[in-house]
């Protein structure tokens, strides 16, 4: 048993401008290789819009129902919109619109939806899946911007940190000296005064001594007169 298919997608560049002439392939996964395979090609018009055809060749079990847009070796979506055909069966497949992103911004958002008209121009009623559009990409790198942005105020707080702990550092060491340079002076103060004390104490010494030699002289001039009469 298989089952036709056919597919749209408009592909963009970064600016938003259609991408003409690029050439896409629709690949679908197989369960048997473990791979994905290319069951079908087509290249963008002027407006930037590609359609396709192809066919599932036995979809009861070698394939898995996982489709992806491809251009040369980079997967542009990998979530299209799916609608199935009320007589044939056939699927109708479409990518939306996909812009051309940095390597670091090739991102392919996923919208659940009930119903919609598709940007490649194909009106389906969903069977459940997902929608691939540009506008979440743009939401990823800005979430991005925010992480680098959180990711450099945390740095710079951490910075702040280095920064708090280093003037820490310095006014703990800048009164540390204080206190020792004080202490150093009180100590010099206090041995200045001792040493005036001690001077001051030796003078007295001194002064008693002479005074006592001066009295022995007077007592022994005394003893002497009184000795001679």
């Amino acid at each position: 048993m298989s089952t036709a298919f056919t597919w749209s997608a408009r592909l963009t560049d970064a600016d938003g401008k259609p991408a003409v002439g690029a050439s896409l392939d629709v690949q679908l996964f197989d369960l048997k290789t473990n791979a994905w395979v290319a069951v079908s090609s087509a290249k963008t018009d002027a407006d930037g819009l590609a359609r396709g055809t192809g066919a599932i060749a036995d979809d009861t079990l070698p394939f898995a129902p996982a489709f992806r847009l491809v251009e040369g070796a980079a997967a542009m979506s990998v979530s299209p919109e799916f609608g199935r055909a009320a007589r044939g069966g056939g699927l109708t497949i479409d990518f939306g619109q996909v812009r051309r992103l940095a390597v670091e911004e090739k991102v392919v958002a996923r919208t659940t939806v009930a119903a919609r008209v598709l940007r490649a121009g194909t009106v389906i009623t969903p069977v459940g899946g997902v929608i691939a559009t540009d506008s979440p990409a743009a939401r990823d790198v800005a979430d991005r911007d925010k992480l680098l942005a959180d990711k450099d105020a945390e740095i710079a707080t951490l910075r702040s940190a280095k920064v708090d702990v280093a003037a820490v550092r310095a006014q703990a060491a800048e009164e540390t000296t204080k206190t020792f340079t004080a202490r150093l002076v009180q100590r010099d103060q206090d041995l200045a005064d001792r040493d005036r004390q001690l001077a001051d104490r030796s003078r007295i010494v001194t002064e008693q001594q002479s005074e006592i030699t001066r009295l022995r002289g007077v007592v022994a001039t005394q003893e002497t007169a009184a000795q001679a009469a």
